[in-house]
């Protein structure tokens, strides 16, 4: 293909013809959205959704979703403790109101809307999504290539050597990109230095 022609949309599909639908869709009809992962895409209510903007709150749930994954808790853990404090401290002072106009006192907020807004929602892209979903895929190929370097002989499995080394520099150049746990060389550091007599 020519590096300089103007992309035709039509010219994926091919011969095929291949019914192509979007990736993300920004549309307000519901119906038009279903190929989403996020909220919008589902019709189990979120507090943050429904919520978005809202202060004077007694309790900052998104503070406490940043605080967790910046302490490294994994997302079905922060999806739990989110649920709970809903549960037990907010969903009291809280209502739904529904498309015929109908209002919900304390609606229920499931927990697998807690964790799709958590995973999907932009407003928790960086403290979530990259420093929890990100991490923990690169850990777990780490871990799972590590598993299977050696033969039943002992020896090093060249290929296998080289996925796991290049997984490791991927692993750090995003841990550098992101600036997640970056490891130098103490600043100041004692050894080396003379003791004042």
């Amino acid at each position: 293909m020519d590096s300089d022609a103007v992309f035709d949309a039509d010219s994926i599909n091919g011969d095929n013809n291949k019914i192509l639908h979007p990736l993300y869709t920004v549309s307000s009809v519901g119906t038009d959205r279903s190929e989403n992962l996020s909220c919008s895409s589902c019709g189990d209510w979120c507090y943050f959704c429904d919520y978005a903007g809202e202060t004077g709150l007694a309790v900052d749930l998104r503070a406490h979703v940043h605080e967790l994954a910046r302490r490294g808790y994994e997302v079905p853990a922060i999806a739990k403790a989110v649920h709970k404090i809903y549960h037990r401290d907010l969903r009291p002072h809280c209502e739904r109101t529904l498309p015929n106009g109908s209002v919900v006192s304390a609606p229920d907020w499931k927990l697998e809307s807690v964790t799709r807004h958590l995973v999907y929602g932009g407003e928790f892209s960086e403290s979530i999504f990259q420093t929890s979903v990100v991490r923990n895929i690169f850990t777990h190929l780490v871990m799972r290539l590590q598993q299977r370097v050696l033969t039943e002989d002992g020896v090093v499995d060249e290929a296998a050597r080289v996925a796991l080394l290049n997984t490791i520099r991927e692993q750090t150049n995003w841990r550098r990109s992101v600036n997640i746990g970056t490891v130098s060389a103490p600043q100041n550091s004692a050894a080396g230095k003379r003791r004042k007599p």
